[in-house]
């Protein structure tokens, strides 16, 4: 029997509001206010593509990265504890992250090449440990781990359900909006949870994170830094 006009009429009817509702979220406006292509650095610096944007810096002039020689993945290589510094205070904008509640989101274009055992591989770190910001980084499997700090309060995590595979390229992007923080991979959603980090304005760093070899491994091909607004 073929259905009714009527029937159809109304199916189609539930999938438009069902798209409508669908595109809700995405009504979302990204703004990038700062971001820094790896492949651009030079002497210490990695200059940001915003203008006004504070660049990157080498952390200490002992242990400065190298550029990747890769001509696949254009970017920097990080071995042994190299990182690279800026503050987000200075960010354009954003002035921060987590001031005044507004949204922002972190999309990191990275290779890992390995992880050691029984340490993280810190990617990018803007945090006071256990009081404000936040943290990505490498777990063992190795997986994406997300730290988040909350003053008084237990640190809270997010963690891909996706294990990764070495010297393979992964876009990872955290995105902090109302009360909700959550981790995509390569586009893919892999976790959620109600959860906002302590406003923080401090010093970010990338390609390490405290704690003993807290180093990443592999090559950091690009950072952005996003503003959200509704």
């Amino acid at each position: 029997m073929k259905p009714s006009l009527l029937l159809i009429a109304g199916l189609s009817l539930l999938a438009g509001a069902a798209s409508s509702f669908a595109a809700d979220p995405a009504a979302v406006k990204e703004t990038i206010v700062s971001q820094w292509k790896m492949e651009a650095f030079r002497g210490d610096e990695v200059p940001n593509v915003i203008p006004n944007g504070p660049p990157l810096t080498v952390a200490e002039p002992e242990a400065r990265p190298e550029r990747a020689t890769d001509e696949s993945l254009k970017g920097v290589l990080f071995a042994n504890g190299e990182a690279f510094t800026t503050r987000s205070g200075e960010i354009p904008t954003l002035h921060g992250f987590g001031t005044a509640g507004e949204g922002f989101a972190v999309r990191l274009r990275f290779r890992p090449t390995e992880t050691p055992p029984g340490a993280y591989g810190g990617l990018f770190q803007a945090m006071v440990y256990r009081e404000q910001g936040f943290r990505i980084v490498l777990t063992t499997g190795p997986k994406v781990g997300v730290e988040i700090f909350r003053e008084g309060e237990e640190t809270q995590g997010l963690t891909s359900e996706s294990v990764l595979e070495f010297h393979q390229d992964y876009t990872v992007e955290v995105r902090f909006e109302g009360n909700t923080a959550r981790l995509f991979l390569n586009g893919s959603l892999e976790a959620e949870k109600e959860v906002y980090p302590t406003a923080y304005t401090g010093p970010i760093t990338i390609g390490r994170a405290s704690g003993k070899d807290y180093y990443f491994r592999g090559i950091m091909e690009e950072v952005t830094i996003l503003s959200l607004a509704p």
